[in-house]
């Protein structure tokens, strides 16, 4: 390929990313002419691993897009304006009030707690009825 088609498709595929394809393009070139050839044992080796890898990242990917998915409706329903903070994406958001749900849960039996010890209950009594989450 030559050099000026070579930066022309660098400067088009990298949306003029490269403070200066012309040099980057001419790297490649060099890097190609010095390369050589693999055995082709070791070529249908390669091949496979590279194939395998760009599979799993394809697989990764599809999943991260299905997890995003499944956040953006959770937070659909909770009422939030952590999200309007610079640098403070949906997956922070999330746990963020997920703990906060925790919190209040954690709040709620000890004033449970509390209350029973005033009116005289044992508290490792009452502890011990208590059900178990299931």
């Amino acid at each position: 390929m030559e050099l000026e088609s070579l930066a022309h498709f660098l400067r088009e595929k990298s949306k003029n990313r490269y403070a200066d394809p012309e040099c980057v393009a001419k790297s490649i070139q060099k890097a190609a002419r010095s390369s050589y050839r693999l055995a082709k044992c070791v070529e249908d080796s390669i091949d496979l691993l590279l194939g395998t890898s760009i599979e799993s990242i394809r697989s990764i990917t599809a999943q991260i897009k299905q997890l995003d998915k499944a956040i953006q409706k959770l937070l659909a329903g909770i009422p939030n304006t952590l999200q309007t903070i610079p640098g403070i994406g949906r997956s922070i958001v999330l746990v963020f009030s997920q703990r906060s749900v925790i919190l209040a849960d954690s709040r709620t039996k000890l004033r449970w707690l509390n209350m029973q010890a005033f009116h005289g209950e044992n508290i490792s009594l009452v502890l011990f009825k208590q059900k178990k989450p299931t």
